[in-house]
């Protein structure tokens, strides 16, 4: 946070990169000590022509909490990151088939006007595209999450988002001012040349201060 002393967990960083004019084989191995680890093994073949791929990243219970500090306002910050994604096609378009989850997040801080008791977010990839799915729940309140999004080739990709809290409002704090309970019903589209918004925010409740 600004203005603020911070610290990060200890990490080791290990790189090994066996290469010839015909292939290229790396693995990559990234340890956050009590925060988790990252490891990614790749070959490459034929780099400087075709450059086609075959590989895989695993991502091993990266916690959140260790960076709460570079949040400015936040008190809270809890949740894992896993993942197992293979890799192959070439380096201009890489096919990615596995799944990214974070789960069990909590966040809560005196800047922060909603205050997260649980969250889920899992991304399925399948070659080039992926899915998304999850939730955020708050202390009052629930956010349903929904994506899509294909990148079929370089330049060229798109994704959907839906946020859902029209069932479940959430509450929604602004000190000083009062609270709130809002109720999101939002699509939303971006692509390189589009970002469109449709949709409402209904505010079926509300307590405000004033003075």
């Amino acid at each position: 946070a600004y203005g603020q002393p911070w610290s990060l967990p200890a990490s080791t960083l290990s790189l090994e990169l066996d290469a010839t004019q015909a292939r290229a084989d790396v693995s990559l191995d990234l340890n956050l000590a009590e925060a988790g680890q990252l490891r990614l093994d790749l070959r490459i073949d034929d780099p400087a022509g075709a450059a086609e791929i075959e590989g895989r990243l695993r991502i091993d219970g990266i916690r959140l909490a260790p960076y709460r500090s570079l949040v400015a306002g936040l008190e809270q910050l809890e949740g894992s990151i896993n993942g197992d994604v293979a890799l192959s096609g070439n380096l201009s378009n890489p096919r990615l088939n596995g799944r990214l989850v974070l789960e069990n997040l909590r966040a809560q801080g005196g800047d922060i006007p909603l205050e997260v008791r649980d969250g889920r977010l899992e991304i399925a990839l399948a070659g080039t595209s992926a899915t998304l799915q999850g939730f955020i729940a708050a202390e009052e309140g629930r956010l349903a999450i929904q994506g899509e999004a294909r990148w079929p080739q370089p330049g060229q990709w798109q994704a959907e988002l839906s946020l859902d809290g029209s069932e479940s409002p959430l509450l929604v704090v602004l000190p000083d001012f009062g609270r709130l309970r809002v109720a999101p019903d939002l699509e939303i589209d971006v692509s390189p040349e589009l970002l469109r918004i449709r949709g409402q925010v209904r505010v079926p409740w509300g307590r405000l201060e004033i003075g």
